[in-house]
């Protein structure tokens, strides 16, 4: 066992075979497998664009909602607080001074049902 393959001319040829028309198919395999790869559907493009804009929408959403709920609590507090010094006082607050307090705070109606429910 102690032979020179290189110099062993039995040993020259090809190790490997290919199968026949492996390369007169061979492109047109290529192409196909290319095509086939190519080929997505509408849905499997759009899908993590779509998920991706429902979580911005999402997130605004419930951070519109932090705000709008954080300024209304902020209004009713403001007028309880208003409201609460101004009869601690001796001075007598009219009915008008609190309506006019009312319309520059900005409070809604909603507001200000909340805050006669909850005292």
């Amino acid at each position: 066992m102690d032979k020179d393959l290189l110099k062993d001319k039995s040993a020259a040829g090809q190790p490997f075979k290919v199968p026949d028309g492996y390369f007169e198919t061979l492109p047109q395999r290529v192409v196909d497998a290319a095509r086939s790869r190519r080929k997505k559907s509408l849905f499997s493009i759009v899908a993590p664009y779509a998920a991706m804009a429902a979580s911005f929408v999402l997130i605004a959403a419930a951070g519109s909602v932090i705000i709008r709920k954080s300024i209304e609590r902020r209004n009713i507090e403001s007028a309880s607080v208003y409201y609460s010094q101004s009869l601690g006082t001796e001075q007598d607050v009219s009915e008008e001074d609190i309506i006019n307090y009312l319309i520059s705070s900005g409070i809604s109606c909603n507001e200000l049902n909340y805050m006669q429910n909850n005292e």
